[in-house]
Order: structure tokens, then C-alpha cells, then sequence
């Protein structure tokens, strides 16, 4: 006997670690469901994330920037995605209708949208400081411009059901997980007119393998296009890590719900 080895303790703890990533994986879809069935009925958080109150933002050079928990500078927007916004921009505004962008960031896609004259653009922005900035630049004001000061997870979307001709999310932090993109779906699916409505999708490095992945957790069926556009990067920041500096072309993805 001498030769046996005791497994059981093994056993055990890989038994242990099955039940708790099971039981994470219960709580996560429960939150989701309770997520769903609170935006169907325009219901807001019982909380709102800490970063409402008071994450320091700052601007430099057109970027915008905030501090980590490690404390080391991130850049939330950068000012070389111009061009990629500008293209996201047209290809939102194509149908001339409404538009919706979730994320005001540097402005730069929402000043290269008001460049075309939507019918109506509406901007959801939840970040005191770059609300602030909004402000002091006049965009409270603008004709056919409406602001939604909030979270789009908090935000009523039920007037709004099937409203727009085109929406887009770019916001930060985003952390781009299973349930964050299930959820935004969904409001894509209640507030995008069917067969017609355009969702852009960000991501300077996505393949066409990657788009198919994200679109799996679409309950529909969508009809997925690309645009292209060139875009210089002048320094690396996590989002264009693959791509590193230099000029690349950037295949935009987009898709219409068929049903």
C-alpha cells in the first residue's frame, strides 16, 4: 500500500473550486436577469459606481486621462482615434436620423456626428468632470442635442423603444465582460429600429472571428458590415497593443438587426 497516494484532499479541493465557480457563475446570470427585467421597466441601480463621485479625469494634449488604483496614468480617450471616429461618425449618420452615443470621452466622435446634422443626437454621459467640460463648451445648448446625464445601464430606455436609426457605445470603464455587453444588448435590441437601425461596434482590433464571438451573445439575428479607415498611432495604450505604433488600416464593424 505504501505505493497509493491519498488523493481525496485533491478531489476535494478541485470539487470545491468547481461548486464556487458555479455558484459565481449562478449569481452573475441571476444579476443579468434582474438587469434585463430592470431596464425593460426603466428602473435604475440600487447603486452607482464609485467612480461617479469624484474619479479624477484630466485633459492633456486633446487626450483624457485618469489614475488607475495603482495609481499610473491610463488614457480614457486618445486624440489619434480621430480618424476612426470620424469614419464610426459617418457611418452612424448615413441615414441622416437619430443617433445615439453612449460615452462623451473627448468629444470627438459627438463633434464629428454634429458635423453631419443628425435629425436629433442624443449623448449619454455619467462623469461630473467631463459633464462639466461639456458645459463649459456649449453642448447643453446645442440645437437638436440632447444630453442624458447618467449611466446607460440607469438610464430609462423605455421611451425610447425601436427610436433611433443608429447607436454607439465607447465608454470607460466598460470592462467589455459577458453580462456588460449581454446588457447592452439588450438595449440595443429596445431602443434600435429593426431591419434598418445601426449598432457600431468599437475595437481597433477586431477580426471578423472576434465580431462573431461578441455577436453570439446578440439574442436576434443581425446582418454584420465593415467599413475601413487609416489611422496613425503615434503611442501605444492597452486598446492598440497587437497593433503597436504606426499607420494601419482599421476595419469598422457594424450590423442591422434582421429580427
Amino acid at each position: 500500500m505504501s505505493g497509493l497516494v491519498d488523493t481525496s484532499i485533491e478531489h476535494d479541493a478541485v470539487d470545491e473550486k468547481v461548486l464556487r465557480e458555479r455558484a459565481e457563475r449562478a449569481h452573475a446570470f441571476d444579476a443579468y436577469a434582474a438587469d434585463i427585467a430592470r431596464i425593460r421597466s426603466g428602473r435604475r441601480r440600487a447603486t452607482v459606481p464609485s467612480w461617479r463621485n469624484g474619479g479624477e479625469l484630466w485633459r492633456d494634449d486633446g487626450n483624457v486621462l485618469t489614475r488607475g488604483a495603482d495609481g499610473v496614468p491610463r488614457y480614457v480617450m486618445v486624440a489619434f482615434e480621430r480618424p476612426l471616429m470620424e469614419k464610426t461618425a459617418e457611418i452612424l449618420c448615413r441615414s441622416g436620423g437619430h443617433v445615439l452615443n453612449v460615452g462623451f470621452g473627448c468629444g470627438l466622435v459627438d463633434e464629428a456626428i454634429a458635423a453631419h446634422s443628425p435629425r436629433s443626437h442624443t449623448i449619454v454621459e455619467a462623469h461630473p468632470q467631463v459633464l462639466a467640460w461639456m458645459r463649459d463648451a456649449g453642448w447643453m445648448s446645442r440645437p437638436g442635442v440632447e444630453i442624458i446625464e447618467d449611466c446607460w445601464e440607469d438610464v430609462d430606455w423605455t421611451p425610447f423603444k425601436h427610436h433611433f436609426d443608429a447607436v454607439y457605445n465607447d465608454v470607460f470603464p466598460f470592462e467589455s465582460g459577458e453580462m456588460d455587453l449581454r446588457l447592452w444588448f439588450e438595449v440595443v435590441r429596445l431602443v434600435l429600429k429593426p431591419r434598418t437601425g445601426v449598432c457600431v461596434l468599437y475595437g481597433p482590433d477586431l477580426s471578423e472571428d472576434a465580431v462573431g464571438g461578441l455577436l453570439r451573445k446578440f439574442r436576434g439575428t443581425v446582418n454584420v458590415q465593415w467599413d475601413a479607415c487609416r489611422v496613425e498611432v503615434p503611442f501605444v495604450i492597452p486598446e492598440w497593443r497587437r497593433l503597436g505604433t504606426g499607420t494601419h488600416t482599421i476595419r469598422i464593424p457594424w450590423f442591422i438587426i434582421d429580427c
